[in-house]
């Protein structure tokens, strides 16, 4: 078999992937020829570009295909697409919309065929049909895989991949071995990964086509249920079981060599334990020998290992020791501790080569400097505590002169309903992981502290408000979409600005207080407004008075003055605007209690203003008030789906309109003060 030209794999399909192995991660690319059309799967990165556009080109031209298919936006995925559109792909990129937001960040410039609008289905060359089927955060929420119905061929993206040195095209009796642990690493959990595979066990599968690793044709039953069956991501909290009677350590160490063959080798693992206290059977993969203490038998197998191939496979077999850890207590090998110690090392000599990074880790340092001798940890979670922020603050507010910077107070809704249903020991446990989740998303040069009970603050090195605001938001959905928690964890995020011309004049200790004070009172806004939110500190300084806010979206200004007048006799502010990017502009400024709308806008509706407010949790709870001359089943429908609860028919009594009104902002400044 030539692997510099492209392999026919069954009737119409072929491989066109490069025959490199990058880091031991292979990428393939497939082909998908049918009446003189083609479709092309997951072009690859741009570094194999010409190898896999030149195996196209031997099957038919570019100008032919049809549709190229991204599966998901990874660069080793997408990254040639462009490459592709140079060289004359004319078609449709067929690919989940999710992901082509994400992929026009390559510079994509052709039509979208998105798959969910499309009852996730494609016919290529007039009648050859590919089905979709949705593989949600495996490993990515907008991640696909496409079924080709006549052959049964499955192209699966990143499942059923591997990570080895010694690839082949098609998986061999090992495969399963090299499968594992690529899934430990980017499978989030068995819960994610459970209903998918359940899905693929009702299909008719004939050969599994992965992006990584080795094409399946054989025993596809087995490798599906391997997958259903297996337990991954972090947090794991097994049973624990009795060593002893699984075979010892002895036993762990069998399965760990069985791996380190299958990655690398027997060849490479027999040289790795020339002259060493293990003999090993690699036909079986089993230890015949061990010339030491029993007891040391653990910690010297990953130190031979480590000090014959580095970090690389030690790495890769952490999910694997995690896993033995938790299921029978065995410490894990010390080896660890010095390959952390490297990385740490490796990431402080990055740090000191970039010199846009020193000065602002130079003055982090000056206040380390200046509290080190107070500084003191919080034991739950190991992060920096209360008395540590107080005294960041007091450090960074007694300087002469000090920049803005942005804090984002963050809170664990109905922490007292978890304590109550579930013990103070859990209530612990999920500070702990939500706290992990906080420093691993943070960027490098942020700083985060736990202050008091479920409350967290992060001061943030984004500059703009606007770039604070987006990584709240991304801090709040990945803690609400993680299934590591017993039950559906959410936070609320209060987002205090500390301005100097706002309280420079103040002394350090009253500036210090005041982002104490202002932070408390958005998280306490946003959890009486439901929690799962982010709020900034408009809703604390501007909601100190009575009156509430109204935006009206009218493109009658006879009719939007007549609503003005009526509500501000309530004592309600109002903004009018006349078109759907004006009124989200004006939203997210003016911070409304209560949205008044006309049905029909200039440039768009008020269904698609709506669906715009829905995607940010800071908007996506504003009542929306509907009014139109139209009213019809299929309006109410929509609107119903889109959670409005008013739909006023023109004319209507403007009491009716005030009543409603009236409540909506009662409600809302109850819960501001």
């Amino acid at each position: 078999m030539d692997l510099n030209e492209a392999v026919a794999l069954t009737s119409g399909i072929y491989w066109v992937g490069a025959a490199q192995n990058q880091n031991n991660l292979h990428c393939n690319s497939y082909l998908i020829s049918h009446n003189g059309r083609g479709l092309l799967i997951d072009p690859g990165p741009p570094a194999e570009f010409e190898a896999v556009a030149r195996k196209v080109q031997s099957i038919l031209p570019i100008e032919a295909l049809e549709y190229i298919v991204l599966l998901h936006q990874d660069p080793d995925v997408a990254g040639s697409t462009p490459l592709f559109e140079a060289a004359g792909f004319q078609g449709k990129i067929a690919t989940h919309w999710r992901t082509s937001m994400i992929a026009a960040y390559y510079g994509i410039s052709s039509d979208y065929y998105l798959v969910n609008e499309q009852n996730f289905e494609l016919t290529l060359g007039g009648d050859r049909l590919i089905s979709f089927i949705p593989a949600p955060y495996l490993h990515f929420p907008g991640a696909v895989m496409a079924l080709d119905t006549q052959s049964r061929t499955l192209f699966s993206g990143d499942l059923f991949g591997a990570i080895s040195s010694t690839w082949t095209l098609f998986a061999e009796a090992d495969y399963k071995e090299k499968m594992i642990p690529f899934h430990e690493h980017y499978v989030p959990s068995n819960e994610v990964i459970r209903p998918v595979m359940g899905s693929l066990l009702n299909r008719k599968i004939d050969m599994i086509c992965p992006q990584h690793g080795s094409i399946i044709n054989n025993k596809i039953t087995d490798h599906i249920t391997t997958l259903r069956d297996l337990e991954c991501g972090l947090f794991l909290n097994p049973v624990r079981a009795d060593l002893q009677s699984q075979g010892g350590v002895k036993q762990l160490a069998e399965q760990v060599i069985s791996r380190f063959i299958a990655f690398s080798g027997a060849d490479a693992v027999s040289k790795w334990f020339e002259n060493s206290k293990f003999t090993l059977d690699l036909q079986h993969g089993v230890i015949s020998d061990y010339r030491g203490n029993i007891e040391d038998l653990w910690n010297d197998l990953f130190d031979r290992v480590f000090h014959a191939d580095g970090s690389r496979l030690i790495s890769l077999l952490e999910p694997m020791v995690e896993k033995f850890r938790s299921e029978y207590g065995i410490a894990k090998p010390r080896v660890y501790q010095s390959a952390l110690l490297q990385e740490q090392q490796v990431t402080a000599q990055l740090r000191k080569e970039k010199e846009a990074l020193e000065a602002i880790n130079a003055n982090l340092q000056k206040n380390l400097e200046l509290t080190r001798e107070e500084m003191t940890k919080d034991q739950v979670t190991g992060l920096y505590n209360e008395d540590f922020f107080v005294r960041y603050l007091l450090n960074i507010f007694n300087e002469a002169h000090w920049e803005e910077f942005h804090t984002i107070f963050i809170q664990i809704d109905h922490m007292r309903e978890i304590n109550d249903s579930h013990g103070d020991y859990e209530g612990d446990e999920i500070i702990q992981q939500v706290g992990s989740i906080l420093f691993y998303e943070k960027q490098k040069l942020d700083y985060l502290f736990r202050i008091d009970g479920p409350v967290f603050v992060l001061v943030s090195s984004r500059k703009t408000r606007e770039a604070v605001i987006e990584q709240a938001e991304e801090l709040r959905s990945r803690i609400e979409e993680d299934r590591r928690f017993l039950k559906q964890i959410t936070v609320s995020l209060g987002i205090v600005s500390a301005n100097y011309d706002l309280i420079g004049a103040l002394s350090a200790t009253e500036a210090m207080e005041y982002v104490f004070t202002i932070g408390r009172k958005v998280l306490r806004t946003a959890q009486r407004s439901g929690g799962n939110r982010v709020l900034e500190d408009i809703y604390a300084s501007e909601r100190e008075g009575n009156e509430g806010r109204a935006v009206i979206i009218e493109y009658d200004q006879f009719h939007a003055q007549l609503i003005r007048e009526a509500l501000e006799t309530l004592s309600i502010r109002i903004k009018i605007c006349m078109n759907g990017p004006e009124a989200i502009a004006t939203i997210n400024d003016f911070h409304p209690d209560v949205i008044i709308s006309e049905l029909f806008l200039l440039e768009t509706d008020a269904f698609s203003v709506r669906e715009e407010l829905l995607e940010y949790s800071r908007t996506k709870d504003i009542p929306f008030i509907l009014v139109s001359h139209q009213k019809n089943e299929a309006a109410v429908v929509r609107a119903i789906n889109l959670g409005i609860v008013h739909y006023l028919k023109k004319p209507y009594m403007l009491p009716e309109l005030l009543g409603i009104v009236d409540a909506y902002v009662t409600k809302a400044m109850q819960h501001g003060s």
